[in-house]
């Protein structure tokens, strides 16, 4: 007996046997590629603190500049192979920044502090979270695992949500992500009108802030 063959069948059959193979292929030549990896904020290693100048024409008497420390939370998804694949989540509580009392005289800390959370500045009752999202990460430069980073995104402050930007020098050492950096902004550009006293002598509209940022890997305990 002879087998007959149905050409049509065949060509069908083969079509989707390339169809499914083709795509596994050129992903095996592209070799194997490590998932993001999570990692978590220390808030117990990681902070911001805030330089609050003076200004105005009586500012060289006004003394020194406000320091403000807070803690810092949030998580990290480093993609080490590509870290512009990578996202930061940052939340500071707003109730929780600190004025120091480094340089400061003792009287005025309370007094400070009291002011810098009422509805006159940041207004914690009502907007107890600053956060920062980030929407893109870029590369400036890179050395093995130690990146000089440009990191933007979308910043909320005082019920305020605008764009920023700003550099971070990172570097992943074995399950720990460390990141600092240095940035300004306005506080008049989240709606927060700097205190005056006497309409003479106020703080600066440009704050200062400097971050330290330390983050472990999800599954280290």
């Amino acid at each position: 007996m002879f087998a007959v063959f149905d050409a049509g069948k065949i060509l069908h059959r083969l079509l989707l046997v390339a169809g499914v193979t083709a795509p596994l292929v050129a992903v095996a030549a592209l070799g194997p590629r490590i998932a993001t990896q999570s990692f978590v904020i220390d808030p117990a290693s990681s902070s911001a603190v805030v330089a609050v100048g003076k200004a105005g024409v009586f500012s060289f008497a006004a003394g020194h500049t406000h320091e403000v420390t807070s803690p810092i939370k949030g998580t990290v998804e480093l993609d080490a192979n590509d870290p512009t694949q990578s996202t930061i989540h940052m939340e500071i509580d707003a109730a929780a920044l600190l004025v120091s009392s480094k340089n400061e005289p003792p009287d005025d800390v309370p007094q400070v502090q009291k002011a810098m959370l009422s509805d006159k500045v940041l207004d914690v009752e009502h907007y107890p979270t600053i956060v920062f999202q980030s929407s893109r990460v870029t590369i400036t430069k890179s050395a093995g695992q130690a990146w000089e980073l440009t990191v933007s995104g979308d910043f909320t402050l005082h019920g305020s949500t605008k764009p920023l930007a700003f550099p971070a020098s990172a570097e992943l050492s074995a399950d720990r992500l460390t990141a600092h950096g240095q940035f300004q902004i306005k506080q008049s550009d989240y709606g927060i009108k700097p205190v005056s006293v006497a309409g003479v002598v106020k703080v600066k509209d440009e704050l200062v802030i400097t971050y330290t940022v330390v983050a472990n890997a999800h599954d280290q305990r």
